[in-house]
Order: C-alpha cells, then structure tokens, then sequence
C-alpha cells in the first residue's frame, strides 16, 4: 500500500526558507542545495529578462510519515511554457550552479522522492519533466531510475578523495604530474620569485578586492567562450535586458555565502585563484582561474597542491572540483564520477 504523501507549493522564497535552513542544517549536503546560495541564484535570475517570464519558480515541501518516522524533502522547480506546451525543470536556471538536488532528512527514500515527483507532475497537469545535473551517487537519482520514459545524457565531474596524509596522495598521481609540480617550484626559485598562499572564508569578505579576482578571470576566459550563432548572441543580449552577464563576485548575494577563497601571489601578485563552497568534510570548487602572466610557473596547481597539504589539517577529505575533465584535475589525483541530465515523460 502507497504511504499518503503530503505536497505543499508556495511561490515566494520567504514562505519556505525558514523550512529550507532547518532541514539543510540538520541534513548538510552539497551548498549549491542550500537557501543561501539559492539567493545567488536568483539574483543571476533576476538580469535574465525573457527566461524569468517563461519559467515560473515554485517551491514545494513534501512529507510522508510511516510508523514512527517523517520523511521530508524540499525543493524548487520551474514551470516553463514556450508555444503553450507546459515542462516543468528540476535544475538551476542560471549561474555557476554545478548540481541540483533536493533537501533530504536521512528517513527519506527513494520511493518517496518518485512518488513526490509524480504527485507534483499530477498537481500541475503536466507529463514533461527535466533534471539537470543530478549527481549519479544522489538518491535523487535512484529516484528517477524508476520512473517511466527515462533517459539521459552523463557529463563528468573529478574529485580527489584524500587518504590519510599527503605523502599517500601524493602517491596517487603520476609520475609526470609529480615531475610536473617540482619543474614549477624550481623555476620559481631560480627566478628569485616570492610565494605567498592566502586562504580566506566569509569572515574576510571585506579585506577580498572581487573585482580584481573578477578580471583576472574574464581576462582568462576570453578564449575558451564557444563561438554563439547570431541567432543565440541576438537572443542572449535581449534575456539580458541590453545589458552585460553579470559574473559571480558581481552578487552582493555571494557574501553571505559560506565559501573558501584559495590565492597564491606571485611576486605579490596574484598569479592564480580558487573559489569554492565548504561543507562538513567537503569542498566543491566551482571556480579556478589563472593569471596568464604566470602560467609558466603553474600557479593553479601550485595553489591547489598547498591546499591539498592544508586540507589534512583542516578536517577536509573531499575536494570535489566540479564539473569537466580537464587535465590539471587528474594531474592532481582527481578520479572521474558522473552527473546526468535528465528527461521523463509520465
């Protein structure tokens, strides 16, 4: 027999957020599932002129109770509507958001979370649902294996799970990679050049010059923007209302976010930078630009190996580096996983 689900929708952030904290605090998971970087997501939102009037937002809290325990889950979902065809999307409709989830106390299953899905599809009369970047380990995932008409498309993601102390991962990468890192320091102190690592948190927001961190990675990313169809540069300046993408240190929104800013300066400038959101033992870090000045020294792997070192001191044992295969991440010990794109018609 089916365990009777209670679904609840609301259409304003301050009707659930209270809900939203009090289940992540208890059940911690991945920040880009929090309600504070959720602000950050919508402040990006907000800039996006034709996508906000397309895609209705709406948060839902559902529960179910059996014997003496409660299953919980809340989340968010988008209504889309293009031509009258209706569509609803689970995922993140803008910013550097790599995986979406829903929050979880640890009696849920997921049985429940496919019956919530399929409840919330009957309450708003639609048979087409979209998942973006649902982490394959998720019981969110589980949860969309057994729903009828499903399919869809992997993307990879590195982490390195670190074992006991430095020298062990140090062991993890190879040969070339640990040559790699010492031809970087050695041409630095043949180059007479001063390294300095700086890692800041929350509580040292006003002392970070964003704008400066903004540049360096604008300036480094000029050349890896795809080349966009008239049709889609046309489109993305009009979703913009005219103006400028905003980027992720532009966000007020991004200060009251718990994260982890990692620099190395070089000759005291900053040669290469790291962004990235805490949480228990793991961090994922979303963001890693490079000073081009620089980049015969390496800097980003110089960076990422020192806080590789400090991590073993500051009780992390997941450094999840988000989405991509690059080289430097498997450089670095990085192994693969996998998070999915999703479709599904009920």
């Amino acid at each position: 027999m089916n365990t009777a689900i209670n679904v609840h929708f609301f259409t304003k952030l301050s009707d659930i957020i209270s809900d939203w904290a009090a289940l992540y605090q208890a059940a911690p998971q991945s920040q880009f599932s929090s309600p504070q970087w959720h602000k950050v997501v919508l402040a990006f939102l907000a800039q996006k002129q034709i996508t906000k009037r397309t895609h209705q937002l709406v948060y839902f809290k559902a529960s179910a109770h059996i014997k003496t325990s409660e299953q919980l889950a809340i989340g968010f979902f988008y209504i889309k509507t293009i031509l009258k065809k209706q569509t609803l999307v689970f995922g993140h409709l803008a910013g550097p958001s790599d995986y979406y989830n829903f929050v979880v106390n640890h009696a849920a299953t997921a049985e429940f979370l496919k019956n919530t899905i399929m409840q919330i599809a009957v309450a708003h009369k639609c048979t087409n649902l979209q998942f973006a970047h649902i982490k394959q380990q998720s019981i969110l995932f589980s949860a969309l294996s057994m729903l009828p008409n499903f399919s869809c498309n992997s993307l990879k993601c590195v982490a390195i799970a670190l074992p006991n102390s430095y020298a062990e991962q140090l062991q993890t990468r190879t040969k070339n990679a640990k040559q790699n890192l010492r031809t970087a320091h050695n041409r630095l102190l043949k180059s007479e050049l001063k390294l300095d690592f700086t890692f800041l948190n929350q509580n040292n927001t006003d002392t970070i010059d964003f704008s400066e961190l903004k540049a360096i990675y604008k300036q480094r990313n000029v050349h890896k923007k795809q080349p966009l169809h008239l049709k889609s540069i046309l489109y993305k300046w009009v979703d913009y209302g005219f103006q400028k993408e905003l980027d992720l240190f532009d966000l007020q929104q991004i200060k009251k976010t718990n994260f982890v800013l990692g620099i190395v300066r070089i000759d005291t400038k900053i040669a290469a930078y790291f962004f990235g959101l805490p949480f228990g033992d793991t961090i994922e870090i979303n963001r890693v630009s490079i000073n081009g000045a620089f980049s015969t020294f390496s800097p980003g792997i110089i960076l990422l190996d020192e806080f590789i070192k400090n991590s073993f001191s500051n009780n992390f044992k997941y450094i999840d580096l988000t989405v991509g295969d690059e080289k430097y991440k498997y450089d670095l010990g990085g192994q693969t996983h996998t998070i999915f794109n999703c479709n599904c018609t009920l």
